[in-house]
């Protein structure tokens, strides 16, 4: 029996229980099964390592994207004047309250990093809070060329200038 012949009647006769099968379609059956084990197996593993790869640059992405929102609220609160910052105050609350959320949410980002991430969220309130405290107790603003006239030196009159 050859090797196509011992494996076609290993499948017609993988449910009979009756009767003996010969020396070479046993073998020849048990080398087919041994390569498509092998086989499988090493697809399964292949499959199962490109979803491990898949399911790590998922968890990489929602830390990278949480560093990235803060990052850039942090330049923008660096870059505003408390005016500007005072006057969109229940904007900054919407944006730090989602933002919290997602730190709190995140399941790759590690207690360190959401220590770390949680505390320049914090930073950012502050500055942010702590705008319309300055706005309230900042001098009024003057115009630049009226305060440049009250700051210069009069003569006295009658004095010849020079």
């Amino acid at each position: 029996m050859n090797f196509f012949e011992a494996i076609t009647s290993g499948f017609r006769n993988y449910a009979n229980f009756s009767g003996r099968a010969i020396r070479s379609e046993f073998w020849y059956w048990t080398l087919f099964s041994a390569v498509v084990s092998v086989v499988l197996g090493l697809v399964v593993l292949d499959m199962l390592r490109l979803l491990t790869k898949y399911i790590d640059s998922k968890k990489k992405d929602g830390y990278a994207r949480i560093e990235k929102t803060l990052a850039e609220y942090e330049k923008a609160v660096d870059e505003k004047t408390h005016h500007e910052i005072a006057g969109e105050l229940a904007w900054w609350d919407g944006q730090l309250r989602d933002l919290r959320r997602e730190i709190h949410g995140a399941r790759d980002v590690t207690e360190a990093q959401r220590e770390s991430l949680l505390r320049r969220c914090r930073a950012v309130e502050f500055e942010i809070e702590s705008s319309p405290k300055w706005v309230a107790t900042a001098p009024p603003e003057r115009d630049q060329n009226a305060s440049a006239a009250q700051d210069r030196p009069t003569a006295t009159p009658g004095t010849p200038p020079g």
